[in-house]
């Protein structure tokens, strides 16, 4: 089961990532809306919680994947997905890192 629950804003999300099978599924693919990297907050399967330590580490990419939108005009349209390891019998939460970039203006005065 894969849900996401919405805050206020737009980056202002979690998506919830349930396994109930004793199955590991690697490389699933879950569709996000935005480009942002993805950080694990929780997994259920992680050694301090006396799971077999499968973790998603690092910032996650999401990768683009174009799909044709209209057949009739074969117009692409870009989507993204995230690309994760899902532990069997696990919950994990992801949430996506907003990277704010601090640029300095040539010729302005402070």
């Amino acid at each position: 089961m894969i849900w996401k629950r919405q805050g206020k804003k737009a980056n202002d999300h979690l998506i919830v990532v349930g396994n109930f099978d004793q199955q590991t599924f690697v490389d699933y693919a879950i569709p996000v809306k935005q480009r942002n990297h993805y950080i694990e907050l929780l997994n259920s399967d992680a050694e301090k919680y006396f799971g077999s330590g499968i973790l998603n580490s690092g910032p996650l990419k999401p990768y683009a994947v174009e799909v044709e939108s209209d057949p009739e005009t074969s117009e692409k349209q870009t989507k993204f997905e995230l690309m994760i390891t899902i532990p069997p019998l696990s919950i994990m939460v992801f949430k996506p890192v907003v990277k704010l970039r601090r640029s300095k203006v040539v010729g302005s005065k402070q």
